[in-house]
């Protein structure tokens, strides 16, 4: 019974990235076809062919991260983080490092006005690709 619960913040946390994933390759249409892997750093690995696989790392910008005023700060910071982790997925020869920074905004805490201008905003990043994914919403941005 201790193994049980002491695993289930691990067990939690690996069926929620699973659905993260699986809700955007279901919007994003250019996703990677291949076998997805779950593995730690990155959290998953796309083996698109012998010679091709793309690393997908997640993580969330939490509800006390998204208030308006503060809320491109906030991503940048999260990115900043992230970016200070790449060379450990990079330790994963891969072809692609993929960067998913999934929230809730189905309270429409930032106003449409912040969401407009998330696109035109500069991120600077050395993964291949960064995407922010509103999974209330269903919507994601390429940043």
């Amino acid at each position: 019974m201790g193994f049980y619960c002491n695993s289930m913040p691990y067990i939690s946390k690996f069926l929620q990235e699973n659905e993260v994933l699986e809700e955007f390759r279901k919007r994003f249409k250019d996703f990677p076809k291949g076998k997805v892997n779950k593995t730690e750093s990155p959290d998953f690995i796309i083996r698109v062919s012998k010679k091709k696989s793309v690393g997908v790392e997640l993580t969330q910008l939490t509800a006390d991260k998204i208030e308006a005023d503060h809320f491109f700060d906030n991503l940048k910071a999260l990115l900043d983080k992230k970016e200070e982790k790449l060379n450990l997925y990079r330790k994963n020869i891969l072809d692609e490092y993929w960067l998913i920074v999934y929230l809730y905004l189905g309270e429409n805490i930032i106003p449409q006005s912040i969401l407009n201008k998330i696109e035109a905003y500069c991120f600077v990043t050395s993964f291949t690709k960064v995407f922010l994914f509103d999974i209330d919403g269903k919507k994601y941005w390429l940043l």
